[in-house]
C-alpha cells in the first residue's frame, strides 16, 4: 500500500505524539484526522478543543485510511499531517544559557540505529532535563514519526541536533567546558563513582557495537554500569536511562544542598 504523501510534510500518529506536538507548538499543523472510537471520547474531546484553539482543521475518517496515512496500525485513531520535525543547530544549543555554561547536560548518541531505542532515550532525556540530544546525520536513527510515538510525544519537546562528525563535535563541546563520559560495559569506573554536577556530555553507543573506537578514544572517561555477570550488556536505552538518572540525581541533591 502506498503512503499518502504531501511535499514538505509528514504524519505523526498516536494520541500522545499529536497532543504533545500541539502543546509544544514547534510544528505547523495542516490537519488532524480522527476515527471515532479509536480512543476514549474524553481524550478526543480534549484533542479537538486544543486543535480548535489553534484553528487547526479536524476531520473524521476510517481506521483503514488512518493506517494508510500513518503506515502503522498503532495510530490509536489519531493522525496529524504536520511540518517536519524542527532540528536544532548545535550553535543554538551552545549559545543558550538555559542550563548555565557550567552545568550543561547533553546526550551524544553514536551508532544507534534502532528507532525504538531512540524513542526510549528521548523520553528519559526529557524526564531528567537533558538540554539536547546530538546524533549523526548518517547511519543513525532520526526524528521519525515512529520515534515520536515510541517516546510518547517527548520528542516534540526535545532539542535534537544532527551532526556531521561526532568526534569534531565532541572536541567542540570540550572547548565549551563539557566533560565527555562514554558508556562502556567493560570500563573499570562506574557511573556511581563520578561527580556529574558540572557540564556533562554523556556518550551512548548503539545496540550491537557500542561506541565506535575513535569516538571512544575521544571520551574523557569511560564508565560502566554495575550488573550481574549473567548478562553481557544492557539494552542501549536502559543503560542510557540509568546513567542519565544518576546525573539527574546528583544535580537534584546538589541543588537541595544549596550549591546550584
Amino acid at each position: 500500500m502506498r503512503p499518502l504523501t504531501v511535499r514538505n510534510t509528514e504524519v505523526i500518529y498516536g494520541v500522545h505524539p499529536v497532543f504533545e506536538a500541539l502543546r509544544a507548538g514547534r510544528r505547523k499543523f495542516h490537519r488532524i484526522f480522527l476515527t471515532p472510537g479509536g480512543v476514549s471520547s474524553r481524550r478526543l474531546d480534549k484533542l479537538r478543543k486544543l486543535a480548535a484553539t489553534h484553528n487547526i482543521p479536524v476531520g473524521n475518517t476510517s481506521a483503514s485510511m488512518l493506517e494508510r496515512l500513518a503506515q502503522s496500525e498503532h495510530h490509536q485513531g489519531v493522525v496529524a499531517r504536520v511540518s517536519p520535525f524542527p532540528v536544532t543547530a548545535l550553535a543554538e544549543v551552545l549559545a543558550s544559557d538555559a542550563a548555565g555554561a557550567d552545568r550543561r547536560f547533553l546526550i551524544i548518541l553514536d551508532n544507534l540505529t534502532d528507532p525504538r531505542n531512540l524513542g526510549a532515550i528521548v523520553r528519559s532525556a526529557l524526564a531528567v532535563e537533558a538540554e539536547a540530544i546530538l546524533l549523526p546525520k548518517d547511519r543513525s536513527a532520526g526524528p521519525t514519526p515512529a520515534v515520536s510515538k515510541t517516546s510518547a510525544g517527548a520528542l516534540e519537546h526535545t532539542r535534537l541536533v544532527r551532526v556531521t562528525n561526532v568526534v569534531a563535535t565532541m572536541r567542540q563541546l570540550r572547548e565549551h567546558g563539557c566533560w565527555l563520559y562514554g558508556l562502556e560495559p567493560t570500563a573499570d569506573q562506574s557511573v556511581y563513582e563520578v561527580d556529574f554536577t558540572g557540564s556533562v556530555a554523556l556518550v551512548v553507543g548503539g545496540e550491537e557495537r557500542g561506541i565506535r573506537p575513535l569516538v571512544k578514544k575521544n571520551c574523557d572517561v569511560l564508565l560502566s554500569i554495575p550488573q550481574s555477570d549473567r548478562l553481557e550488556s544492557l539494552n542501549a536505552s536502559v543503560a542510557a536511562a540509568i546513567a542519565m538518572y544518576e546525573v539527574y540525581r546528583q544535580r537534584l541533591a546538589n541543588s537541595t544542598n544549596g550549591h546550584a
